[in-house]
Formats: structure tokens, sequence, C-alpha cells
């Protein structure tokens, strides 16, 4: 995986261990398929006994159904999701067969290049099939950790904990145990507090420490950390890790501060490609990003939330952890629902805030990630470059040394 097959015959797609051949794959038209099988044997280990199983799927075009040994467990719809498989799931060997389907949900979308110029065209499916990673995943049973959104401070020196919980049975008291490890898996820090919590299908707790020395994630120096974080009491008793660089960022007027130093950006874009979807080509990027002069780049913020869209924003954002380099990352698109007025309508309004939550939540503890981006073109003014509005004078003060220079330049005998 990723196994888009829209695009099984381009030649540039990575990953591909061997192509479809024979009579059956000579008509064979990508584009027009709207349904197929994905199938493998899993191994469960036996000491998943007793435990929750679940698959998650990274990214699907568009909507998938699951299947074990056989059985229909349930329905994973676009963009990614996670299923429990326990019931059905047996140590040893087990089929599993996922039937994707890849439809669209909309005739046209909107083109978007700036406030004035927004045009309609057909929405075509830009990929079809499992086009991110598929994981197993194991898990005490009871009560579990479903979230972790972990908050540095260098100004405070501490480190503060957003636990969200999911089916707790009874109210009490639990002990939080957090333990910081190193690169090399070493308990560098190791911290313990108590919070209340209630029977609830969902609620998160919250827990602070002061940490005065930790190891700082910086612009080429990727100190990083995983918090391996256990929850006990009250019926609970679940661990949960979670990959994060101490680092905070700030901005005093017209300056931006990273760890307390000032941080004067030089900035590229990044734009996703499907070669980009491996670790060689992530990194290899990176490297020439910073080759050529730039410390932070900006991962064009379309419309990811667009049926059929694939990316591989979250594997760059791990690369970019471990290399020390600074990202703008995508939050999600406004402009599909703001141009045509259904922003005003509550049912839309509530379901993009939904799905903005769910989107940061998959970004907000890479150290990478400085910054937010969203809704290209639509935001800004087409009219922001003329003179009268940021001054002429201004404007032809910047410009007439320039223009003096090049002019020479350009006319200059040669001796």
């Amino acid at each position: 995986m990723p196994g888009d097959w829209q695009k099984e015959n381009n030649e540039s797609v990575p990953g591909i261990i061997t192509r479809g051949s024979g009579k059956e794959w000579e008509n064979f038209n990508s584009k027009q398929l709207s349904k197929a099988w994905y199938q493998r044997n899993i191994d469960i280990p036996g000491d998943w006994t007793n435990r929750r199983i679940f698959l998650d799927l990274a990214r699907v075009s568009t909507d998938a159904v699951i299947f074990v040994n056989g059985i229909n467990c349930g329905q994973i719809p676009w963009p990614y999701g996670t299923i429990e498989i326990t019931k059905v799931a047996k140590p040893g060997q087990n089929t599993l067969s996922i039937l994707v389907v890849a439809v669209s949900d909309e005739k046209e979308k909107a083109v978007i290049m700036d406030p004035t110029e927004i045009y309609t065209e057909k929405a075509n499916l830009h990929s079809r099939g499992i086009i991110g990673e598929v994981r197993l995943l194991s898990l005490p049973p009871g009560p579990l950790i479903s979230d972790v959104f972990v908050q540095t401070s260098t100004r405070k020196k501490q480190v503060k904990l957003d636990v969200e919980l999911k089916d707790v049975a009874q109210n009490g008291q639990v002990e939080l145990i957090a333990q910081m490890l190193d690169e090399k898996g070493k308990v560098e820090q190791k911290f313990t507090g108590t919070a209340r919590v209630q029977a609830k299908p969902i609620q998160t707790v919250q827990v602070q420490w002061n940490w005065p020395n930790p190891r700082l994630w910086e612009v080429a120096q990727p100190n990083l950390y995983t918090l391996q974080l256990e929850v006990k009491g009250s019926g609970i008793d679940t661990q949960y890790d979670q990959p994060f660089g101490f680092r905070e960022f700030w901005i005093e007027g017209r300056k931006f501060f990273l760890n307390g130093t000032e941080f004067r950006l030089r900035p590229n874009l990044h734009s996703d490609t499907w070669q980009g979807g491996t670790v060689e080509v992530s990194d290899r990027l990176i490297d020439g990003y910073v080759k050529a002069g730039f410390n932070i780049t900006e991962m064009w913020p379309w419309n990811h939330d667009e049926r059929g869209r694939w990316h591989f924003r979250e594997l760059f954002s791990e690369r970019a952890d471990l290399k020390g380099f600074p990202i703008m990352a995508p939050a999600l698109d406004i402009s599909p629902i703001a141009w045509n007025g259904k922003w005003k309508n509550r049912q839309w309004n509530d379901r993009w805030k939904a799905r903005m939550v769910t989107e940061m939540r998959r970004y907000r503890n890479h150290p990478s990630v400085l910054m937010w981006a969203t809704s290209p073109n639509f935001f800004g003014h087409a009219d922001d470059q003329n003179p009268r509005r940021i001054g002429k004078r201004k404007v032809e003060a910047t410009l007439s040394p320039l223009r003096k220079r090049a002019f020479a330049g350009e006319h200059s005998p040669r001796k």
C-alpha cells in the first residue's frame, strides 16, 4: 500500500511489486472501474488474545467494506477510519478482504484563482482504491486512550497533556504515568499525576508538569521524544505512545520566535506528488530545500477533503520532524463552502468544524508544524498590488533604484 488502481499503468508510481498481465488486462480501463477487491492473509500474534484488535485505513478512495475470514465487519467511509475486528479475528492466520467502492458525490467543483475569478469544472476522482497505509492495532480490553495532545512551552518550562479517554464505565480517580523516552528508547524523564474521571463515552482530562531542562527541537537539531503514557484506576488500565518534540513557536509584532530565538522565514512552496509518498523522495525533497537555502516550506493547502484526493502530508511531516525542518501545514480548506454561501447553513458549518478538528488532530503533535495555512486564493484581495492601496510613493521609491540598476546593467558598454 498505497494501491491506487487508477494509476496502475503509471510507470512513475512507486512501490508496485508487479503489474497485471494477461488477456484480462489488455483492455483494462482504470478510470472507469468503480470497485475492486484487496485481499491478503494476515497473522494475528498469539499474545493478542483477550485484547481489542482494530484495522486502520490511513486513507481510502472513497469507501471501504471490511471482511475478516469472510465476515462483514463494517464500513469505513471517505477519507479514513478505524474499525474493530476483535470478535472475528483469531490467533494465527486470517484472511483480510477489503471491497473499495470509488464514487464521486459531486458533479462539479469550484476552481478558485482569486476572489474575483471563480469557475467550475467537472468533478473527477484523482484516485481510486486504498491510497494510504493499512495497519493492525492491538489494545487492552476496556476503556482506552483515544488521543493525546502534547503541549510544550519553553517560556514556562512546562509540558501539558490533553488526554482523551473513551468508554469509561465508572466515576473515580485515575493515575497518569508519563515516561519521556529519548530516540534510543531510554527513559529521560518521568512524571506522575492524578485526575478525576466520570462514567462517560468520551472525555478529556488534563495534566501538566514542570520540565526545566528538556532537549529542544530546533531547526537542523531534531531532538525528539516519545511519550509513553499509562492511565490506571477506576476500571482503566491502558497505555498510549505519542512521538513529540519539545519546542515553542510564537509571534511578537512582526517577528517570529522559535524557542526564544528570532526565526527569519525563508519559505518555499511544497507541492504534493504521488512519488512523494515514499520516504526516500520526501527525504530528498527536504534535503534539496535546505541546500537551496530555504528554512521552512508551505504545503500548498488545496482542498484535500475533496473526495478522491490523495496526499502524503502526514508522511512528509514525520520526515520533517526527523530532519528538523519546519513546515506550514494545511488546515482544512473552507473555500468550497464559502464561495457559494453554504457556510451560512448551520449544517454545512457544523460539518466543516467537525472535520477541521479531526484533521488538525492528525498533525498537531508534529514539532515541525509551526503554522497553519488554509483556503488558497479565496481570501486574498484581487487589488492588493495596486499602489493606491499600499502607498504609491513608497512603491516608486522602492522600485526606482532597482529599475536604474537593471537598466544600466543592460546597456552598459562592454570593455
